[in-house]
């Protein structure tokens, strides 16, 4: 199937911190995360049509014993092996 393009194939898209509208998308992805509180996200969106396509959460789970940091990765599964997750820890680790 040459020259097969699917639905799910994403050209451009962007990573950025989410906004406050954009939380309940973040929570379907990683409900479990979200749970306690609200954790600091990056989502990655595709320019057009817009389509969330994954989200990264960083966690602070320090204790007496030392700092830590805890990394959730989600990318929805038909836009999975594109780069998204790839982009979107470049983005945590910036």
């Amino acid at each position: 199937m040459s020259g097969f393009v699917s639905e799910t194939a994403v050209d451009a898209f962007d990573v950025r911190v989410q906004t406050d509208t954009e939380l309940p998308v973040c929570r379907l992805m990683l409900p479990e995360v979200f749970a306690t509180g609200t954790p600091f996200s990056l989502i990655a969106v595709s320019a057009a049509p817009k389509r969330y396509l994954g989200v990264a959460v960083i966690q602070d789970v320090s204790s007496k014993r030392g700092r830590a940091w805890r990394l959730r990765l989600h990318v929805v599964p038909p836009y999975r092996r594109r780069g998204v997750g790839r982009r979107l820890l470049d983005a945590v680790v910036a």
